[in-house]
């Protein structure tokens, strides 16, 4: 790969990374005038829903989180359960 090459492939991955929010965790949530707030971050970033689009996408977003949820309790059981055997 040249460097104008992979010069490319980075501005292609920040860009890509730009499009892009990974919330690790929430600290505030609130609604008002038919809007979902959701404050996140250590610099208090905001993420605004309008709650009438939000609604219809309520029961699959909270059957995915909860799907999701199970899987990883049960790999952290099994890697809990596989180190107290290695004890």
């Amino acid at each position: 790969m040249t460097q104008k090459e992979r010069i490319a492939d980075l501005e292609a991955q920040l860009a890509e990374a730009q499009r892009n929010t990974y919330v690790t965790d929430t600290h505030t949530l609130w609604a008002a005038d038919n809007e979902l707030y959701i404050q996140y971050g250590e610099k208090n970033r905001l993420i605004v829903f309008d709650i009438d689009a939000l609604f219809p996408d309520l029961s699959a977003i909270l059957e995915l989180t909860v799907r999701e949820n199970k899987k990883h309790q049960a790999y952290l059981n099994d890697t809990l359960k596989k180190s107290i055997n290695k004890l």
